[in-house]
């Protein structure tokens, strides 16, 4: 029973190495990641924190220009609207084998790539200290361990 436990354990760590070291994401979001120049990455990342500013639960926490908004927002529409053309072989695949969930789980991946990359080191470090608190911390432990029990 707690070979269960560790086996959940060593799943996390595994994944969590993987997502930390950007080792992951499927065919299609590969593709897509190694046709944005770094400069579009950028773009994409304030693109989407732009989107998120704009909910009303967070706007007390994310503030955008609105003149800026709308310049990065028609830069990263007219870059989504060409780069699946780069990626036409992946696209096709993707949408043959998994339709269009697979597609929104490639586009998903891609968008939490790009994250990674543009996030500064010191966020990094942050991320992987909260991980790294959150896999070790005992308490995850034991409740693993009761759960495999069942």
């Amino acid at each position: 029973m707690k070979k269960r436990g560790l086996h959940r354990i060593g799943a996390v760590i595994v994944g969590v190495g993987l997502f930390l070291t950007g080792s992951w994401g499927g065919e299609l979001a590969q593709c897509l990641l190694k046709n944005t120049p770094p400069e579009k990455q950028e773009v994409l990342v304030k693109f989407v924190l732009g989107l998120y500013a704009q909910e009303p639960k967070f706007r007390g926490l994310l503030s955008v220009n609105k003149a800026e908004y709308e310049r990065v927002e028609r830069e990263a529409v007219n870059f989504l609207k060409e780069l699946p053309k780069k990626c036409a072989p992946q696209f096709a695949h993707t949408f043959i084998s998994q339709g269009i969930p697979g597609i929104q789980r490639e586009f998903n991946l891609y968008g939490q790539m790009i994250g990674e990359k543009q996030a500064s080191e010191s966020v990094a470090k942050k991320v992987e200290a909260i991980v790294a608190k959150l896999i070790l911390a005992p308490e995850m432990l034991e409740a693993t361990s009761h759960s495999s029990k069942k």
